[in-house]
């Protein structure tokens, strides 16, 4: 690259980018991209370091090492560690890791001044990527008289939230009407409906969904599949529990129970406020699965990320089951409120080994979300607590693991994702990620609870504040 037009950009990678995406490495500075010379900051390399061993993101961070050890063994490598860091402003903390990392964004700029020969000159531009909001304004204030200096997030995963519309309500006819006692209603009779693969509608009827008269605008739901509308009944029950409500019918949740107990369903996405039953439901969906011999197990995984990794208290002591019972308490509880009978004791502690042998009891196996590489699930029920704190790069290799004869059900809430290091957000978490793109799949159902059924007094907090 001995010309200026031959030469690409300059792409200086932040941590939370490899962290979000270890192809970053690779992508980057190849195929398209070979033009580009690629950054990795000294303080980053110590960053990574640091967090190898750290649950939930340790497999990210050795990948990326190892592909930036590959890339460095080749010496026409268009890739550089760089050590160099220069303060355009005095208020920078040179002990803090991003203004170190911001000090090499600088000196990298400053070596492509002109007249200035380096490894830096002659390139279109400068992108700095990073996820950090925080670090994307500090840079972006530093270093706005500099129009060949871009800050940028990591745009490859970066997805628009799909907003899931409320209930369509059809008003069925008289022709419509008779059909209903068959259990499926054919989508002729409106095409402008442009419904999607296992989508839910609400109709309203003079006919209750048996195709029996009732009283005038009767409710009831269908879901489509290929080019019709099947019935779904409001009293269907998964694990002999049927929708909870506090007073009217949840239809939101007699759809979902719908989807779990559909056996050509293979991917349910629960998402919803906290309280709203996504947990109960996967969870009864798992147990009658197991109970009517559909799976061999079921298999629960989490990211064990703390609601705040300022406080996190660090890594328990013991065996797999021991580190992860804090983060499957929700489990436990509504293990118990499901299977009221078994229950063994109430724990007096979070890794009490009552929890465990509940688990057990019902086959519930527990799978540390960082080892599953290599791992296939078959005849088995997953549920994936907290799935909005995946990066879109966890989410597929989770989905990729789903072998013959398993269903995998992720819940989770965008409201609630966790801070932490990684930096995921609402525009590059994993959950809306799969969502937008799995959507009209017959094999996937997809679900957004509006009600919150834990108590008043949760439905209030969730509403007001």
């Amino acid at each position: 690259m001995d010309s200026r037009e031959e030469k690409g950009n300059i792409i200086i990678l932040d941590t939370n980018i490899l962290i979000d995406d270890p192809e970053t490495v690779v992508s980057t500075r190849t195929g398209a991209n070979a033009s580009n010379l690629v950054v990795v900051p000294w303080t980053v390399i110590l960053e990574l370091d640091k967090n190898k061993s750290r649950l939930g993101i340790g497999h990210e961070v050795r990948e990326a090492v190892r592909l930036i050890k590959k890339a460095l063994k080749d010496p026409n490598s268009n890739l550089i560690i760089e050590h160099g860091t220069y303060y355009p402003v005095s208020n920078l903390d040179k002990s803090n890791p991003d203004h170190q990392i911001i000090g090499t964004v600088a000196f990298i700029s400053k070596q492509t001044n002109p007249g200035k020969k380096s490894v830096y000159s002659g390139y279109q531009k400068i992108k700095f990527l990073t996820n950090d909001e925080i670090l994307q304004t500090l840079a972006g204030h530093i270093f706005r008289s500099n129009a060949k200096l871009l800050i940028e997030p990591l745009l490859k995963n970066r997805v628009k939230e799909v907003k899931i519309k409320p209930l369509r309500k059809i008003k069925l006819g008289p022709e419509e009407q008779k059909v209903l006692a068959k259990g499926a209603i054919h989508l002729n009779f409106d095409k402008k409906l442009r419904l999607k693969e296992n989508e839910i509608v609400m109709f309203v009827s003079a006919f209750d969904a048996s195709g029996q008269e009732a009283e005038l605008k009767t409710h009831f739901l269908g879901i489509k599949k290929g080019s019709r509308l099947k019935i779904i009944k409001p009293d269907v029950k998964v694990f002999e529990h049927g929708a909870l409500n506090n007073g009217k019918t949840n239809w939101l949740q007699v759809a979902a129970i719908e989807m779990l107990k559909d056996p050509e369903i293979n991917v349910v996405f629960l998402q919803g406020g906290a309280g709203s039953g996504k947990t109960f439901l996967a969870l009864a969906g798992g147990l009658e699965a197991k109970k009517a011999g559909k799976c061999n197990k079921v298999v629960i995984m989490r990211l064990p990320v703390p609601l705040d990794s300022k406080h996190f208290t660090g890594t328990l002591p013991g065996d797999v089951e021991s580190k992860h019972a804090p983060w499957l308490l929700p489990i436990i509880d509504n293990l118990t409120a499901l299977c009221p009978k078994s229950r063994v004791q109430i724990p007096t502690k979070s890794y009490d080994e009552a929890n465990f042998s509940l688990l057990a009891q019902h086959n519930i196996a527990v799978q540390p979300l960082d080892y599953i590489k290599g791992s296939s699930f078959r005849d088995s029920y997953i549920i994936i607590e907290e799935a909005q704190d995946l990066t879109p790069r966890q989410i597929k290799q989770i989905i990729t693991r789903v072998g013959k004869g398993t269903k995998i059900v992720f819940t989770g809430d965008l409201d609630q994702i966790s801070e932490d290091d990684r930096h995921i957000n609402r525009n590059n978490s994993g959950l809306p990620y799969a969502v937008s793109r799995l959507s009209n799949e017959p094999m996937v159902g997809i679900i957004t609870f509006e009600n919150v059924v834990r108590s008043p007094v949760a439905a209030l907090a969730e509403r007001k504040l």
